[in-house]
């Protein structure tokens, strides 16, 4: 598995704090991939993730739900979206099933199980959290929340499709982790089991382990496993984390095998001449797997594999100064001796004393006041301003 370096950067001291006294070093090299871990932690570690009253408020944000990221479970079965949503109008105006407060609250009170999708992003902590585990392993995180009534459980012994690090925020949860690892399975039918089935093949019981706030439980990809909250009003995030696997590379290995002319003529329908034109084929593709091109596309695609999850401080935006945009194509130069500012076949002559400084301007996307004050400090305020101004009529600036 390809691991992109942290170094010392905010990403890598947030998994040290979680994965501590582990660390994420002996993470890699002895758990990820091949071995549920339980690391103890404390309340102070999930304060700015989730909590009772932030997830109140989430929940009373109704506007932001639809019944296929507010789900709710009771006693293992799925309940109705039309039990526990309402009608309501969408922001175009299209009638729509939208989660209503007052029926997820009773089918609460009744002992159902809350299940918030693509959490990931909701908040700083969240997201702070996955672009760290990003960060670490190169793949993908999507985070799910669930809220757990007392032993009323939601799930039987399952398997998941990805790598699972369950963050506990709220109460306490017994989780039973079962031997058996199912051998690298994808959200792909053929991977796909029935409970009855998984309850008999999950293997006898691994390890139990009580989850508190704080507490981090990783999982493998595969490993059976089932839970149960100990107290009421349980709060965990499983940050769900996929990997890029050689099925994510058949699109840029189609695209090659076009330019392939065995993959373009007709395939022959006797058996022999089939089985031939088919072996042919494997060498096409192996080539086509050894050639640099398709090696550089595969990196390319690696390292573009997890989601991006731009930061957005208002604090500082605008603590920043304004700055000017720069139109490219504008040069400086001399015509008779004389400085001139041209674009294409126009130009306009230049006051001797501002020539170096529109040089400097058009040599850069954009430029904020006072950059261009650092750059010519002997230049008057009021110059600097009426030459900004004059290039902004001209639209060499915006």
């Amino acid at each position: 598995m390809m691991t992109p370096p942290l170094a010392n950067t905010p990403a890598a001291v947030r998994l040290e704090t979680l994965l501590a006294p582990i660390g994420t070093d002996i993470f890699l090299r002895d758990y990820f991939g091949k071995k549920p871990l339980h690391v103890e932690g404390t309340p102070d570690r999930v304060t700015d993730i989730m909590s009772a009253a932030m997830l109140n408020g989430l929940i009373n944000t109704a506007s932001i739900w639809t019944p296929s990221s507010l789900r709710m479970v009771l006693d293992r079965k799925p309940i109705p979206e039309a039990d526990y949503c309402s009608p309501a109008l969408s922001q175009t105006g299209t009638r729509i099933m939208r989660p209503d407060p007052e029926k997820v609250g009773a089918w609460i009170g009744k002992g159902a199980s809350l299940v918030l999708n693509d959490v990931d992003d909701l908040n700083g902590g969240m997201k702070a959290v996955s672009n760290a585990l990003q960060a670490m392993t190169g793949g993908k995180v999507q985070g799910n929340l669930y809220f757990s009534r007392k032993e009323r459980q939601a799930f039987s012994p399952h398997f998941d499709t990805h790598d699972v690090f369950a963050l506990h925020c709220a109460g306490e949860k017994v989780w039973r982790i079962y031997r058996t690892k199912e051998p690298w399975p994808i959200a792909h039918p053929a991977c796909q089991k029935t409970n009855e089935v998984m309850d008999r093949d999950k293997g006898e019981l691994l390890m139990e382990v009580t989850l508190k706030p704080g507490d981090l439980l990783y999982l493998p990809r595969g490993q059976y496993h089932d839970a149960l909250a100990a107290t009421d009003g349980v709060i965990h995030i499983a940050f769900g984390l996929t990997m890029p696997i050689g099925m994510d590379l058949w699109p840029l290995l189609i695209d090659a095998a076009v330019r392939e002319e065995a993959f373009r003529l007709p395939l022959p329908s006797e058996q022999g001449a089939l089985a031939a034109h088919l072996a042919r084929l494997g060498d096409a593709l192996g080539r086509i797997a050894r050639d640099k091109a398709v090696l550089g596309a595969a990196t390319a695609n690696i390292e573009q594999f997890p989601y991006p999850r731009p930061v957005l401080n208002l604090a500082e935006v605008l603590a920043e100064p304004p700055r000017h945009s720069v139109k490219p194509g504008f040069t400086v130069g001399q015509h008779q001796g004389k400085p001139i500012l041209a674009f294409g076949k126009k130009a306009v002559p230049l006051p001797p004393q501002v020539k170096d400084a529109v040089a400097w301007v058009i040599g850069r996307d954009s430029f904020s006041d006072a950059e261009l004050a650092s750059a010519f400090p002997m230049m008057p305020d009021g110059a600097r301003q009426d030459l900004v101004g004059q290039l902004q009529a001209m639209k060499v600036v915006e």
